[in-house]
């Protein structure tokens, strides 16, 4: 939804990915799950995951795994919602 100054308003949820041009204002809301900005300040073009972090299987993690599994959903199953085209 755009407001009255032309800026694209997107929420993200748990699994959402977002990418836009400067006039895009994405916001989100974080408890246990941990959001990813990126911002290429030449191209003014940005986005933003909401991964969301998985419970703790009742086995536990396996010793030795450096990471944890995580989940953006959109990223995988769902098309861009908006896409952009380089002109350089």
């Amino acid at each position: 939804m755009a407001d009255p100054d032309g800026i694209l308003e997107i929420f993200l949820g748990p699994g959402d990915l977002f990418f836009g041009d400067r006039d895009t204002r994405i916001r989100t809301l974080l408890g246990s799950c941990v959001a990813v900005t990126l911002w290429h300040p030449r191209a003014k073009l940005g986005g933003m995951c909401h991964f969301v972090v998985p419970t703790r299987p009742a086995s536990g993690w396996r010793a030795g795994t450096p990471t944890r599994p995580s989940s953006c959903s959109s990223a995988r199953s769902a098309p861009p919602r908006r896409r952009r085209t380089s002109t350089r």
